[in-house]
Order: C-alpha cells, then structure tokens, then sequence
C-alpha cells in the first residue's frame, strides 16, 4: 500500500484519474480535483479491510495507526478538495493557495513520522529479543 502511495505521488496517477472521474461524475466546478471520489472510496474500503488486523493490534499502537491514517487522509484528500477550489475560482488567490498545500503537504508529511513512530514502537514492545545496529563509518578520503 505504501509502495502505490509512493508510487502516485512520483507518476501523478491520480491526476490523470481526475480527468476521467470528472467526465463520469461532471464534477467540473462542484470538485475540480475529482480524483479524490475514487480515492476517498478506496482508503473506506481499506480501512474496512483493515480493521480486524487493527483490532488484533495493541491499543496504542492501534491508536498511533489510526491517528497516522486519518492525518495522512485529511491531508490528501481534505486539503487537496480545498485547493482544488482555491484553484477553481475567478482569482486565485496565492498566498490561501500556498497556506493551504502547506498545511497539506504537512499533515502528509506528519502522518508518516506519526506512522514510522508507531511501526517503532511495536518493534520495542512486541519484539523485545530484537536487537538492532546501526554502525556510521567516517571514512575519510
């Protein structure tokens, strides 16, 4: 899932996806970014499929993923319908525009620091035996 997320972000797949969805769904001045339909689908079915591996999770770190998802989610889907219509209108107002794929971009950005800390912290907790090195070499040339 992480592979395709990353994936998206470097091929623009969901851009591409907003042409097509706006021509099924004629969502031209309602949702200019109409990509976020099929993607918002997509994240509710995942979760649903998720949700019995959640639950089999211990409550923090079930907590810590949740958390992750749903800033990561408001993020990509949220933010980006909002600059979508901060892009749609007659005047583009800059300055809303860069708040706001700022604050977007953000949330992204902070839910996979969110994410990486709880995949540590089962790590700590689940797998206690686990013993991990990390050896920097200053070679000098």
């Amino acid at each position: 899932m992480l592979f395709y997320v990353a994936l998206d972000e470097n091929t623009q797949i969901h851009e591409r996806t907003s042409a097509i969805t706006q021509r099924h769904f004629h969502t031209d001045g309602l949702l200019p970014y109409a990509w976020v339909i099929p993607y918002a689908i997509l994240a509710l079915l995942i979760g649903l499929v998720l949700l019995r591996f959640l639950n089999h999770l211990p409550a923090r770190i079930r907590m810590l993923l949740l958390l992750s998802g749903a800033m990561y989610l408001s993020g990509a889907l949220g933010f980006e319908m909002l600059e979508g219509r901060a892009t749609s209108a007659d005047v583009v107002d800059q300055v809303r525009l860069i708040l706001l794929t700022s604050v977007e971009e953000g949330l992204e950005m902070f839910a996979v620091i969110v994410l990486i800390g709880a995949l540590l912290e089962y790590i700590r907790t689940q797998m206690p035996r686990l013993l991990v090195r990390v050896r920097i070499s200053h070679e000098r040339g």
